[in-house]
């Protein structure tokens, strides 16, 4: 086999891992992968909340210390995120948790919720009851920051179970 031929399909074995959110960390094409490397899809735009939410479970299934997430962060970050990323100070920069809170508090959409967006909020056509849960407490949390966990299950559980059938 030629080199050019060994070449390519390394490459196409390496896009393949990487479109599909797989890396391999560890061994070669010919053999078999002993670790492999979760990650997100870069983040472009949306709630850089649920992006990091995400992340962190990447972090999770890594093994991955705060040292490591720091130095790990900015190779998914994109666009503006990445501008506000190289913005930051070194020592924010070396430290995950201030990272993750700058960006989190510079790109998240400034919006109102107010309570009547948590009552109006309804199951839409084709969303999993799951999902409708999910934006119903993120709706409360908005809302209500500092509501007791008891008092949001409590609402949350009304407005879901009062939802029109």
């Amino acid at each position: 086999m030629s080199v050019l031929l060994s070449v390519a399909i390394e490459l196409l074995l390496v896009h393949s891992l990487l479109k599909c959110g797989t890396l391999v960390a560890e061994g070669g094409c010919g053999e078999m992968a002993s670790k492999h490397i979760s990650l997100p899809s870069a983040f472009v735009e949306g709630d850089p909340a649920e992006w990091f939410q995400r992340f962190d479970i990447c972090c999770r299934a890594n093994n991955w210390n705060d040292e490591t997430k720091a130095k790990k962060l900015p190779t998914l970050l994109v666009g503006g995120t990445l501008a506000i990323w190289v913005e930051l100070a070194e020592v924010e920069k070396a430290s995950y948790q201030d990272s993750k809170g700058k960006l989190i508090a510079r790109m998240a959409p400034v919006k109102f919720v107010s309570l009547e967006d948590f009552h109006t909020r309804r199951l839409r056509p084709g969303e999993s009851l799951l999902v409708f849960l999910h934006k119903l407490k993120r709706l409360l949390d908005q809302a209500m920051p500092e509501a007791e966990a008891a008092t949001r299950t409590q609402l949350v559980l009304h407005q879901f179970s009062t939802r029109p059938r």
